[in-house]
């Protein structure tokens, strides 16, 4: 079991109520990627999906989330300004 990876039926919090969260800009767009995406791609395949399949610009500020084959792992890309966090 993968700790980078938290799947989506499991009980409980892996993080105390008072740990910090990453706060999004006002005007942020959340984009739900349809369909299956190859957990294997990075930075550079994923914002090339962002750019082909949704016609979107990667850099935008805007959040990204794919979904793995089986369902159970999600892969998130987001610009902060200061790079590209997956």
């Amino acid at each position: 079991d993968d700790p980078r990876y938290a799947r989506c039926n499991r009980a409980g919090s892996r993080s105390s109520p008072s740990a910090p969260m990453i706060g999004l800009p006002d005007g942020t767009r959340i984009w739900l990627a349809a369909g299956v995406t190859d957990m294997r791609s990075g930075f550079n395949g994923l914002a090339a999906k962002v750019a082909n399949a949704l016609q979107a610009d990667p850099f935008s500020g805007h959040v990204f989330v794919f979904r793995g084959k089986r369902g159970d792992l999600l892969e998130i890309l987001w610009w902060s300004g200061d790079g590209l966090f997956e």
